[in-house]
């Protein structure tokens, strides 16, 4: 089967969380025998995999699209055109496209092919994140307008609705976005939920030994909608209940730096930088250098790899309250953290400074990592593909 998947983001030029599914999917559906080419834009590092075709195409280092541009801009598309016309594809896959390729792509392709768009987060609707307020979501149209002003599109919505109608399909990531959705468009038989996966050969169960101090790691933006500061403030509360604990933190150095400039001598002890990781391999040795990892963001956080690359390792995951990562962590291998959570994390820390959970969650991953393998996430994806 000739499939082309066009994204915005891939690896290794961005290790965003859409670029890395669109490249492990890529991987897994040539593996498997079939023929995949990947569009995405152009940068100064030249993209090569020895298993499928990558095709860099438009200008170099291009500027984002704002959420009026995404709805009609077809720089992208002009350029994308000609080389899915001479590759003939069976089926087109679109994740990310909301930064550069935008929406008259999917509209194009699925007018053109079978085509499949996977959502990734709240983008095809609003400009940013979506907060939840007393177990609702947000924003409303007024509530939009003091939020993002002149950023938000009100007929993105319309517009991405009509687009979502041609597609042979669009998979949500995780039955949390997938409802936000279907809350702000309504319901529609072409949704999908579908986990994002791993090759679970290549990401080894690591048996656990317990570490002194204890090491908590932190992965992805450097931010409050990450739920950062709330990982610093457990770390920090931890070690004043007195067990020792060290967060660790991987991602951009500069931004690390930054959040270590603001804490006195006696807090900059508590933390470590962990690197900005760009492979697996890496990534892989880091999680299993930990006692648990932690995904707590406080906005609808989709479906964050984190919790996922982490349980496949064995170690287990503090998750946020609105949040994908709820469908794979249990009580039994992760800390759920709640809405209350979010304004003081004195009750986590606590609770993880008595019970000392870890090597529970640690033995029970063992048995959950085989619920999100590649083999069925491949199986469902040509299922789709082909029906």
């Amino acid at each position: 089967m000739k499939i082309a998947i066009v994204t915005d983001e891939f690896p290794p030029t961005s290790r965003g969380g859409s670029g890395v599914v669109a490249w492990r999917e890529a991987q897994a559906l040539a593996d498997r025998g079939h023929q995949v080419m990947v569009f995405t834009p152009a940068s100064s590092e030249k993209l090569i995999s020895e298993k499928f075709q990558v095709k860099q195409i438009g200008p170099e280092n291009p500027v984002k699209r704002n959420a009026w541009q995404i709805v009609s801009d077809h720089q992208f598309l002009d350029f994308l055109k000609p080389f899915l016309i001479d590759f003939k594809p069976d089926a087109v896959h679109c994740h990310h496209v909301t930064s550069f390729f935008g929406l008259a792509t999917v509209d194009w392709c699925s007018q053109k092919y079978k085509t499949v768009v996977t959502i990734h987060d709240a983008n095809w609707i609003l400009p940013d994140k979506v907060w939840v307020d007393e177990g609702g979501y947000q924003p409303g149209f007024w509530r939009a307008i003091l939020t993002h002003r002149l950023s938000y599109n009100p007929w993105l919505k319309s517009t991405s609705d009509k687009i979502f109608k041609r597609a042979k399909a669009v998979i949500f990531v995780s039955d949390a976005i997938r409802l936000y959705y279907e809350s702000v468009l309504g319901r529609s038989d072409n949704f999908i939920t579908l986990h994002n996966a791993l090759e679970l050969g290549d990401w080894p169960y690591v048996e656990y030994s317990p570490s002194d101090p204890v090491r908590l790691g932190f992965a992805g933006r450097m931010n409050a909608a990450k739920g950062l500061d709330l990982f610093v403030s457990l770390v920090e509360k931890m070690n004043n209940l007195g067990l020792r604990t060290i967060g660790s933190i991987i991602g951009q150095e500069d931004r690390y730096n930054r959040l270590l400039s603001y804490f006195e001598e006696k807090r900059k002890l508590m933390f470590e930088y962990g690197g900005f990781i760009k492979d697996d391999a890496a990534l892989r040795s880091w999680y299993a250098s930990l006692d648990a990892s932690y995904a707590g963001s406080a906005y609808l956080d989709p479906f964050p790899n984190v919790a996922m690359e982490s349980l496949a390792v064995g170690r287990g995951v503090i998750v946020g309250p609105y949040t994908g990562s709820r469908e794979i962590v249990d009580d039994s291998v992760g800390y759920r953290m709640t809405p209350e959570n979010l304004k003081d994390v004195t009750s986590v820390a606590r609770e993880l400074s008595e019970a000392k959970p870890f090597a529970g969650w640690a033995e029970n991953c063992a048995k959950k990592r085989d619920g999100f393998g590649m083999e069925d996430h491949v199986r469902r994806l040509l299922d789709v593909y082909c029906g």
